[in-house]
Parts: structure tokens; sequence; C-alpha cells
């Protein structure tokens, strides 16, 4: 939801899905395990993206009115927001 409102166009699989992406296109998953989470505050995502200061409360207030404050997540901040990407570190190799 954080990237749609941004507007960059990118998106993130789920876990099996890239998975199976993997294997289709000729990888064998060794394994998968998570990484430490990475904090996205809202002012790096403002100058990576261009968002301005309304762009910002908007997606904060939009993001919180929709799920709260999810832990570990996403948590607003006295000038926006800090969210929490989790990801996986995948271990391929080719087939």
């Amino acid at each position: 939801m954080l990237y749609t409102h941004m507007g960059t166009g990118k998106w993130y699989p789920q876990t099996d899905d890239l998975r199976t992406l993997l294997v289709q296109s000729g990888w064998s998953v060794l394994s998968v395990e998570p990484a430490p989470l990475l904090p996205l505050t809202s002012d790096d995502l403002a100058k990576r993206y261009g968002l301005n200061e309304g762009k910002v409360r908007e997606i904060c207030s939009s993001i919180t009115r929709e799920f709260s404050e999810p832990d570990n997540v996403f948590r607003k901040t006295p000038d926006g927001f800090c969210a929490y990407l989790h990801y996986q570190i995948f271990t391929c190799v080719a087939v």
C-alpha cells in the first residue's frame, strides 16, 4: 500500500510467489532466511521519490486509518512516518 500511494510502480512478491518464479526461471532455492527489518523514513522516501509534505501526510493518514499502526511495519513520527520493510534473503543456484 505504501508504494502504491507513493506512485513508484514498485511491487514486492510474496515469498512463495517469488520462490515459484525462481524455480520456473531455472533456479534451485537452497534457503530463504529473514533479513533484519529495513527502516524507511518518510524523509528518505520523500527525497528518493519526490514526495512533498502534503503527500507524506496523506500517506500517513491513509495507512493509519486503514491499518492503525501495525507493530514492526509502520509508525507515525512527529514529522511523518517510519515504515519497516520486511524482506527475505534467497540463496539460490542455477539448475
